[in-house]
């Protein structure tokens, strides 16, 4: 049993025999996902379309906040 809500979240979002609305919502519920989930759904041609691009949408927006904290350093 998983107790964590973020690692159950990633499990969904990563487990190809979930469906993509569920996968979405798993996707949309994780606070702080990571890099490199994000960049293994943006990237895998097996990964629906709508998943593809909410991943790839989230790094870019996870790379800008990165640069933002970079250069008001």
């Amino acid at each position: 049993m998983i107790n964590d809500p973020e690692r159950l979240y990633r499990k969904l979002a990563e487990n190809s025999k979930v469906s993509q609305t569920a996968r979405l919502k798993a996707l949309r519920f994780l606070s702080n996902a990571p890099f490199a989930l994000l960049r293994r759904l943006a990237s895998d041609p097996a990964t629906p379309g709508r998943l593809a691009a909410l991943a790839a949408d989230l790094f870019a927006r996870k790379v800008a906040e990165k640069q933002i904290e970079k250069d008001s350093k």
